[in-house]
Protein backbone atom coordinates (compact mmCIF):
# COMPACT_ATOMS: atom_id res chain seq x y z
CA UNK A 1 0.00 0.00 0.00
CA UNK A 2 1.39 3.52 -0.84
CA UNK A 3 -0.06 6.90 -0.14
CA UNK A 4 -0.50 8.44 -3.17
CA UNK A 5 2.66 10.68 -4.10
CA UNK A 6 3.73 10.79 -0.93
CA UNK A 7 2.09 13.35 0.28
CA UNK A 8 0.11 13.44 3.79
CA UNK A 9 -2.50 15.07 3.36
CA UNK A 10 -6.54 14.60 4.76
CA UNK A 11 -8.33 12.25 1.87
CA UNK A 12 -4.75 11.04 0.24
CA UNK A 13 -5.56 8.36 -1.98
CA UNK A 14 -3.94 4.89 -1.46
CA UNK A 15 -2.48 3.01 -4.35
CA UNK A 16 -1.02 -0.17 -5.13
CA UNK A 17 2.74 0.40 -6.01
CA UNK A 18 6.05 -0.92 -6.55
CA UNK A 19 7.77 -1.44 -3.25
CA UNK A 20 10.55 1.26 -2.78
CA UNK A 21 10.29 1.84 1.48
CA UNK A 22 9.74 4.93 1.34
CA UNK A 23 7.67 6.10 4.60
CA UNK A 24 4.59 6.90 2.48
CA UNK A 25 4.78 2.62 2.19
CA UNK A 26 5.42 2.05 6.08
CA UNK A 27 2.50 1.18 8.49
CA UNK A 28 1.26 0.45 11.80
CA UNK A 29 -1.00 -2.15 12.86
CA UNK A 30 -2.21 -1.11 16.29
CA UNK A 31 -5.25 -3.17 18.14
CA UNK A 32 -7.94 -0.92 19.34
CA UNK A 33 -8.26 -3.17 22.60
CA UNK A 34 -5.01 -4.31 22.94
CA UNK A 35 -1.46 -3.57 23.56
CA UNK A 36 0.59 -3.90 20.23
CA UNK A 37 1.10 -7.62 19.11
CA UNK A 38 4.59 -9.02 19.12
CA UNK A 39 4.24 -11.25 16.33
CA UNK A 40 1.13 -12.10 14.04
CA UNK A 41 -2.41 -10.80 13.95
CA UNK A 42 -4.82 -11.79 16.83
CA UNK A 43 -7.70 -13.28 15.13
CA UNK A 44 -10.98 -10.87 15.28
CA UNK A 45 -9.75 -8.30 16.84
CA UNK A 46 -10.56 -4.97 15.84
CA UNK A 47 -7.58 -3.23 14.85
CA UNK A 48 -6.64 0.45 12.66
CA UNK A 49 -3.93 1.04 10.58
CA UNK A 50 -1.79 3.84 11.00
CA UNK A 51 0.77 5.44 7.98
CA UNK A 52 4.01 6.48 9.52
CA UNK A 53 3.86 9.59 7.54
CA UNK A 54 3.79 12.73 9.64
CA UNK A 55 0.17 12.83 9.94
CA UNK A 56 -0.02 9.77 11.48
CA UNK A 57 -3.36 9.64 9.38
CA UNK A 58 -5.23 5.99 9.25
CA UNK A 59 -6.12 3.97 6.58
CA UNK A 60 -9.75 4.71 5.66
CA UNK A 61 -12.09 2.98 3.29
CA UNK A 62 -14.61 5.55 1.69
CA UNK A 63 -17.22 3.75 -1.03
CA UNK A 64 -15.11 1.92 -2.93
CA UNK A 65 -11.87 3.72 -2.27
CA UNK A 66 -8.99 3.56 0.45
CA UNK A 67 -7.76 6.75 1.85
CA UNK A 68 -5.71 8.65 4.76
CA UNK A 69 -7.81 10.25 7.05
CA UNK A 70 -7.54 11.60 9.83
CA UNK A 71 -8.93 9.34 13.28
CA UNK A 72 -12.29 9.81 13.47
CA UNK A 73 -13.31 6.89 15.38
CA UNK A 74 -15.47 5.44 12.06
CA UNK A 75 -15.93 1.82 11.64
CA UNK A 76 -14.41 3.08 8.50
CA UNK A 77 -11.07 2.64 9.43
CA UNK A 78 -11.25 -0.32 11.97
CA UNK A 79 -9.72 -3.73 10.28
CA UNK A 80 -10.09 -7.56 11.65
CA UNK A 81 -8.12 -10.42 10.32
CA UNK A 82 -10.06 -13.29 9.35
CA UNK A 83 -8.26 -16.33 10.24
CA UNK A 84 -10.65 -18.66 8.24
CA UNK A 85 -10.11 -17.01 4.70
CA UNK A 86 -6.97 -15.87 6.13
CA UNK A 87 -7.89 -11.97 4.69
CA UNK A 88 -8.30 -8.85 6.37
CA UNK A 89 -11.42 -7.65 6.54
CA UNK A 90 -13.60 -4.14 7.28
CA UNK A 91 -14.75 -3.86 10.28
CA UNK A 92 -17.80 -2.12 8.65
CA UNK A 93 -19.22 -4.85 7.07
CA UNK A 94 -19.13 -7.31 10.24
Amino acid sequence: MDVHGGHDHEGRNIIVWNKHNGINQQWDIVYADLPPPKVSFKPNTPFVIINQMAGKRLLTINGSNFEVRARDNSPDQVFMYDPVSSTIKTYANQ
